[in-house]
């Protein structure tokens, strides 16, 4: 008798709970999945080609509100070793005691930054430009690297379609 009540009970019991961990945390659900509050990082920090020549290359990054980069986690590289990059020159940032890294110089906003090049041949090249950022509210994003075109046919943009543009880089900041 034993037997079959446990039998019964198994019966009825099991297909109630059969779905019970198949579904992920939601959203809702303590904050354990909260990924829609914040943007894409490409769209959280948008990097354009201002203007290039054979000795400089001025880039734009735009943090959307709420966001910033870190100075200390940009860098610059050639696809081209007869291309010499020098020291980017960047405006001062914000000091801010940052969760991941302590005391940091961030900088919100608009940002440009002027790129040093040597480029006798002033031949096309691409241009890898590493950077990081976070978001005010706590997500710290993983180094992220863009690949821009210079020369002959550059995009003024990332993944843009071949467009040689010159921004004016004229603003308060």
């Amino acid at each position: 008798m034993l037997r079959l009540l446990s039998l019964l009970l198994l019966f009825f019991v099991l297909p109630a709970n059969a779905g019970l961990f198949d579904n992920k945390p939601s959203a809702s659900f303590g904050g354990l999945n909260n990924s829609s509050d914040f943007l894409p990082v490409r769209e959280a920090f948008k990097l354009s080609l201002v203007e290039a020549s054979p000795e400089r290359i001025t880039l734009r990054f735009v943090a959307a509100e709420g966001y910033y980069l870190y100075r200390h986690r940009f860098a610059f590289q050639s696809s081209d070793a007869d291309v010499t990059l020098g020291e980017p020159r960047m405006p001062d940032g914000v000091a801010k005691v940052d969760d991941y890294f302590g005391e940091i110089e961030a900088y919100y906003g608009i940002l440009d930054i002027e790129l040093p090049v040597t480029n006798t041949e002033n031949g096309p090249f691409t241009l890898q430009v590493t950077y990081q950022g976070c978001a005010d509210k706590g997500l710290c994003y993983p180094p992220e690297t863009e690949s821009i075109t210079i020369g002959d046919g550059a995009a003024a943009e990332p993944g843009a379609a071949p467009s040689p543009t010159v921004i004016d880089s004229d603003y308060a900041g």
